[in-house]
C-alpha cells in the first residue's frame, strides 16, 4: 500500500526534475504526435492561458505545465494543481481527448483536449477540472526564428542522413533532439545545444608492422690449406645464432624465398528478406597479410608504428601516410580494423554541478531488418549492432534510410522531426 503511495510522488520527482532541465517552453514543432502513446511521458509547458469571454495571460516558463503518464495526468498551476487519474485517451477530429477522473472523488470528472494541426504538432491544450468549471485554453508557443535557425544547423534533422548500408555510416556523426527514458517510464527529455549530445560512428585503423627478416650477409675467410680468401654464408635472422664456421671451404647457395599471394578477408553478405530474416555483417577485426619478401641491401630501419587512441577516428596524417605506402612498404604491414559507436553527452546536476560523460561501445556484428508493413513517415529499417560487452544498440531508419531514432543502454534518442 505504501509503495502504490510512494509511485505517484517519483513521478512527480522526474517531471520536476526534467522541467528544471528544460528551463524553456515546448515549442509547437518540438515533437509529432501521431498516436496515443507519444505522449506517454511528456511535459506541456504552455506559455500563454485564456478563459474565453473572460480573462487571459501570459505564462512564465513552468507556471503550468502538463505531465503525461500512462494513468496519470500531472498538473502544475494556480487552481487546478493535482494528480487526476486518466480513464481512456481517445483519437479525435482535432486530435485526442483525455477523459480524466479525481482520484479522491469519482464523481469529479474533466477532460483534457490536446488540440493538434494537419502536421501532428501540438498548438493548444484545453483543461477542465471538472463538470462544474470552466475549460481554460493554453497555448504552446512557435519557436523563435533565431533559435529555430541555430537548432536547424545544429541538430540531425530525421530526414537528413541517407545510408545505403552499414558501411556508409562509420566516419558519421548524429546530434539527437529528443531523449526518452525509456527506463525511467519513458519520460521524454527536450535536449539542447548546450548539452552537446553526439553519437559517433568510428571505423578504427591500427597499421602494426610485421617482423622483417634480414637478407644473408656473405663474409670472406681465409683458407688455411690453399691460402685463399673465398666466401662463406652465415644466415643472419632475428633471435637465431650463427653456425660456427667451418674450416674447410663452403660454397655459396642461394635460398629462394618462397612467394606467398595475398590472403584477403571479406564479410559473407545475405540479402534481408524480411523480419523473419536478416542481413549481418561480422565486424571481426579484418586482416590484410602477406609475406615479406627480401629487402634490398642495406636494410633500412623501419618507420615507426603510428598510434591511434582507441575509439577514436585515424587522423588525417595518419590515413595519408596508409594510403599513400608503396607496393613495398604494404608487405611489411598488416591494417587491422574495428568499430565502435561513441555517446557523448554533458550531464547537470542538481546542485549546479555538470560532467561530460564519454561512453564508448565496441561493435561485433551488425544486422538489418525491415518491417514491410511500416507507412511512408514510420521507420521501416532497423539495424542491430551486436557488441563485445552490453546489450545490443538499436538504429531505426525511415523508408527513405534516413535515420530517425537510436536507442543505447535504454535511453532513445530522435532525431529533429519526430
Amino acid at each position: 500500500m505504501r509503495i502504490k503511495n510512494l509511485f505517484p510522488l517519483f513521478i512527480c520527482f522526474l517531471f520536476a526534475t526534467h522541467i528544471v532541465a528544460q528551463e524553456q517552453y515546448s515549442y509547437m514543432t518540438d515533437r509529432i504526435f501521431t498516436k496515443q502513446t507519444d505522449m506517454i511521458g511528456y511535459n506541456f509547458v504552455p506559455d500563454f492561458m485564456e478563459i474565453p469571454n473572460e480573462t487571459d495571460a501570459e505564462l512564465k516558463v513552468g507556471e503550468y505545465s502538463f505531465g503525461i503518464t500512462t494513468n496519470n495526468l500531472f498538473v502544475e498551476g494556480k487552481d487546478i494543481k493535482g494528480v487526476y487519474s486518466v480513464n481512456n485517451i481517445d483519437k479525435t477530429e482535432y486530435g485526442f481527448i483525455f477523459k480524466l477522473m479525481n482520484a479522491r472523488d469519482p464523481t469529479v470528472q474533466g477532460h483534457l483536449k490536446v488540440i493538434q494541426n494537419k502536421y501532428g504538432h501540438v498548438e493548444a491544450l484545453v483543461f477542465k477540472k471538472s463538470t462544474k468549471e470552466k475549460e481554460i485554453i493554453f497555448h504552446l508557443p512557435r519557436t523563435p526564428k533565431s533559435l529555430r535557425l541555430k537548432e536547424k544547423a545544429y541538430f540531425t534533422d530525421r530526414w537528413e542522413m541517407v545510408n545505403h548500408d552499414v558501411d556508409s555510416l562509420w566516419g558519421k556523426s548524429i546530434y539527437p533532439f529528443f531523449k526518452i527514458h525509456k527506463d525511467e517510464k519513458g519520460v521524454q527529455e527536450r535536449l539542447q545545444r548546450a548539452d552537446s549530445t553526439s553519437i559517433s560512428f568510428v571505423e578504427k585503423v591500427t597499421i602494426i608492422e610485421k617482423k622483417q627478416k634480414k637478407k644473408k650477409k656473405k663474409k670472406k675467410i681465409k683458407n688455411i690449406e690453399l691460402g685463399e680468401e673465398e666466401e662463406e654464408v652465415i644466415a643472419e635472422v632475428e633471435e637465431v645464432v650463427p653456425e660456427p664456421v667451418k674450416e674447410e671451404p663452403v660454397a655459396v647457395v642461394e635460398e629462394k624465398v618462397e612467394e606467398k599471394k595475398p590472403v584477403r578477408r571479406a564479410p559473407k553478405r545475405r540479402k534481408f528478406q524480411g523480419y523473419n530474416s536478416s542481413n549481418s555483417r561480422d565486424m571481426e577485426e579484418e586482416e590484410e597479410e602477406e609475406v615479406v619478401a627480401e629487402a634490398p641491401a642495406p636494410v633500412a630501419k623501419p618507420a615507426p608504428t603510428p598510434k591511434i587512441d582507441a575509439g577514436a577516428s585515424p587522423s588525417a596524417e595518419e590515413v595519408v601516410a596508409a594510403e599513400g605506402q608503396t607496393d613495398e612498404e604494404k608487405k611489411n604491414v598488416k591494417i587491422v580494423k574495428e568499430y565502435f559507436i561513441n555517446l557523448q553527452s554533458i550531464l547537470t546536476y542538481e546542485d549546479g554541478g555538470s560532467e561530460n560523460k564519454k561512453w564508448t561501445y565496441q561493435v561485433k556484428k551488425v544486422v538489418e531488418r525491415e518491417d514491410k508493413s511500416a507507412g511512408p513517415d514510420e521507420e521501416r529499417y532497423q539495424m542491430e549492432f551486436t557488441l563485445k560487452k552490453g546489450k545490443p544498440i538499436y538504429l531505426y531508419l525511415t523508408g527513405e534510410r534516413t535515420i530517425s531514432s537510436i536507442e543505447i543502454d535504454g535511453k532513445k534518442y530522435l532525431m529533429r522531426g519526430n
